[in-house]
């Protein structure tokens, strides 16, 4: 009994090992029709006032890059350092900044920026993706 015990903590350590979960609740892809992607400035702009608004220190994004040949990448965030409230409005702000982008673009040249929402269900580990690394905005 003893021995099966311990081989169970063992497996759950070594399954652990190095594998960090992070569920993400929505993600902004930027992509490239031919001349490179959009540098994201009204997102940075507004995360900055966000930030301030609410007095919050950071926000963290994992940076996916390297989706493409032109510099394709998605920033995907969990939002756990915000409150119910503030992740609606946070939410809410970042979709009208993203659609009123795709409106404003040359659909024939400039990149775009996408936002999507990611299934509460699905959990992505850091791990798994290519080419990421945790940034704070």
């Amino acid at each position: 009994m003893k021995n099966i015990f311990l081989t169970l903590i063992f497996i759950t350590l070594l399954s652990n090992q190095g594998f960090s979960q992070e569920k993400y609740r929505i993600g902004i892809g930027f992509y490239s029709i031919c001349c490179g992607t959009p540098d994201g400035k009204p997102i940075f702009d507004y995360i900055k006032t966000f930030k301030k608004a609410n007095k919050i220190k950071d926000i963290e994004a994992t940076l996916v890059s390297g989706l493409g040949k032109e510099g394709e990448h998605k920033y995907l965030f969990s939002l756990k350092e915000l409150t119910k409230s503030q992740k609606i409005k946070f939410i809410t702000k970042i979709k009208l900044i993203c659609a009123d982008f795709e409106k404003k673009r040359n659909t024939n040249q400039d990149g775009g920026m996408n936002f999507f929402e990611i299934d509460s269900n699905k959990i992505e580990k850091e791990t798994t993706i290519q080419n990421s690394e945790i940034i704070k905005l």
